[in-house]
């Protein structure tokens, strides 16, 4: 796998969905922890992003096709 795409994995995916996974396992219904969990991520200098900035620093020079890029980022802004 191309080394972008495995940190869009890790950077992007991961973090959104691993809080939402243990919200699920915990037996947690609380539905602010679950937004902020999926909207309200950390780059890797700690600080706070959305999910939509994210993709767009990391889309800068990557060599994702642009239409593959477009797509995702529609996909990332309908989720959202």
């Amino acid at each position: 796998m191309h080394t972008w795409l495995t940190a869009l994995r890790h950077d992007l995916v991961k973090r959104a969905l691993w809080p939402a996974r243990d919200l699920r396992d915990g037996g947690g219904r609380d539905l602010a922890a679950l937004r902020r969990g999926l909207l309200e991520l950390v780059d890797a200098e700690g600080m706070p992003v959305t999910a939509e900035a994210l993709f767009a620093r990391m889309r800068v020079g990557s060599p994702c096709p642009a239409a593959a890029c477009d797509a995702f980022a529609g996909a990332l802004q309908g989720a959202v």
